[in-house]
């Protein structure tokens, strides 16, 4: 002890480790808490299953989707644990090295392709704040570690599907004719040979309506399937990445490529495309969405939460002649398939894109009979007075994701709603943010709305909703929005009550007053939105 009674350095030094070994004891006892809990769950699911890789692979095969929902949840528990900043960095290492290895074996993407799509992105964004190029991400996705050494399996083992090199030279000279992008006359030769290869699998995917004519080789169609699988998986990696970090025009970009990947199509903005989307839902009992997208998000004090409330509006709900059609569809995809070649031709001779759709809304989506969307909140960079004025960003600028969510409505739901919530900005002023709803398996569907909130300087300033000042194509509500704020008006009732007690008649007769003025702005406000 020093003077007066004060803890000597050497003291404070030494009660140091003890902190950390407490707060390290805690972190381990949760750790194993998260781990019994989830090799619970899992006893519970396969019984007495043997604990080996192969017979947890074809236990969790056969467990239904409400089993693997739980077994997801609770997996991700103690994975978050897991790679959280500790002192477990060597459970965290081996984690990932098992994890790693685990995927390489079971020929999946491992983290050093995650770290160089990562870049890619990271690299343009770092130049431009326009959206993401599909031939740009398609690029990447060309030459990463993990589409490379498929090719070079391919080059290499005489027994792996071989595309053959006259079929690439005619989709190359197709793609060329087409105007593709990336595929102009002055482009050719310009990329390496594996790269090369493997981004024209991708392309005669996407483009493979327009390039009917061409007759491939079944050993180049093979290698065109399995390249374009290995494609989506990366694809499913670099999503996740983008939601996690929050970057919004990558994410867009993204959904948009998986969708065309999904459905074999090229271009989102395109009408030939969108009938072709319409024909594949149909082929497996589904509509095309059309869906409305609307959120209220009232004004806030500085540095408080917002909250965000949004209501997605399906128009093409399912009857229920409908579902019963479609869960029968349903039921016939989830049959085993048939290995000889009489129901390979019947697969091939079936309705259009059948194959393609049954992969995507086949398994957990067709037994639960829901439908998949991603929910992104974006936050425009800035605040609208600083727009107003005309000053600007010099750099380039990426907004901001403050919220996202998956949202799964049932087939006949008309409506989903979900709430987001988020920090304020600190400085006073008007803000704005934009929700999209974004499909990763359908195109021409996606919907988003442009919403703007104040940010006031005092609590019992607080008077309208936001305003909802943008829609995109497919939302079809009225953007005037006529309901009172009636939480704020009832604070500031309440205000006014608590300060009439303290102050007497004399505080009546300004409450009294203070409320007639806020009735008559509210009724002023209501008639200038009406």
């Amino acid at each position: 002890m020093g003077k007066n009674g004060t803890p000597t350095q050497t003291a404070r030094t030494a009660e140091v480790p003890t902190t950390t070994k407490a707060a390290a004891h805690v972190d381990s006892v949760s750790a194993e808490d998260k781990e019994a809990r989830f090799l619970s769950v899992l006893h519970e699911m396969v019984g007495a299953t043997e604990l080996t890789e192969e017979g947890m692979r074809k236990a969790i095969l056969s467990l239904t989707p409400a089993q693997r929902q739980r077994l997801t949840a609770e997996s991700r528990d103690l994975k978050r644990e897991l790679l959280r900043p500790s002192d477990n960095s060597e459970d965290r290492d081996l984690y990932r090295k098992t994890v790693n290895r685990s995927a390489d074996l079971a020929d999946l993407p491992v983290d050093k392709d995650g770290a160089f799509l990562a870049k890619k992105m990271s690299e343009y964004m770092a130049t431009s704040s326009t959206d993401i190029p599909h031939s740009y991400v398609l690029e990447a996705l060309a030459s990463s570690p993990y589409l490379i050494k498929a090719a070079l399996k391919d080059s290499r083992d005489p027994a792996s599907s071989s595309a053959a090199q006259a079929d690439l030279d005619a989709v190359e000279a197709a793609l060329t004719a087409l105007r593709v992008a990336g595929w102009h006359a002055d482009q050719a030769g310009s990329r390496p040979p594996f790269v090369r290869r493997n981004l024209l699998l991708l392309h005669a995917h996407l483009h493979r309506e327009r390039l009917r004519a061409l007759s491939l080789a079944e050993s180049t169609t093979l290698a065109c399937a399995d390249t374009v699988d290995k494609a989506r998986r990366l694809l499913d990696m670099l999503l996740a990445y983008c939601l996690q970090v929050g970057w919004v025009r990558a994410t867009m970009s993204i959904t948009e490529l998986q969708g065309l990947v999904t459905n074999g199509l090229w271009d989102v903005r395109d009408d030939e495309c969108r009938q072709h989307m319409k024909k594949k839902l149909a082929a497996v009992g589904l509509k095309l969405p059309k869906i409305s997208v609307s959120g209220h998000c009232p004004d806030v004090a500085p540095g408080e939460r917002v909250r965000l409330n949004v209501t997605l509006t399906r128009m093409h709900a399912h009857m229920r002649e409908e579902m019963d059609s479609f869960h029968k569809q349903a039921e016939l995809q989830q049959q085993p398939a048939a290995t000889d070649a009489a129901a390979v031709e019947a697969a091939e001779a079936a309705p259009e894109g059948k194959a393609s759709l049954a992969a995507a809304f086949g398994g957990e989506a067709a037994a639960l009979g829901k439908e998949g969307w991603w929910l992104v909140v974006e936050s425009l960079r800035g605040h609208l007075n600083l727009h107003k004025q005309g000053i600007k960003d010099s750099e380039p600028v990426h907004n901001l994701m403050v919220g996202r969510q998956a949202l799964s409505p049932t087939l006949d739901s008309p409506q989903w709603c979900a709430d987001i919530e988020f920090d304020a900005p600190t400085t006073p002023g008007e803000y704005k943010v934009v929700i999209h709803v974004r499909s990763s398996t359908m195109i021409g569907v996606d919907a988003k709305r442009k919403l703007s909130f104040c940010v006031l300087s005092s609590k019992s300033k607080r008077s309208l909703p936001s305003r909802d000042t943008a829609s995109s194509h497919s939302s079809t509500e009225d953007s005037s929005e006529t309901c009172h704020n009636m939480e704020a008006m009832d604070a500031a009732i309440a205000e006014i009550e608590e300060d009439r007690g303290d102050r007497g008649d004399r505080g009546d007769r300004g409450a009294d007053a203070a409320i007639a003025e806020i009735e008559e702005e509210e009724s002023a406000d209501a008639a200038a939105l009406s």
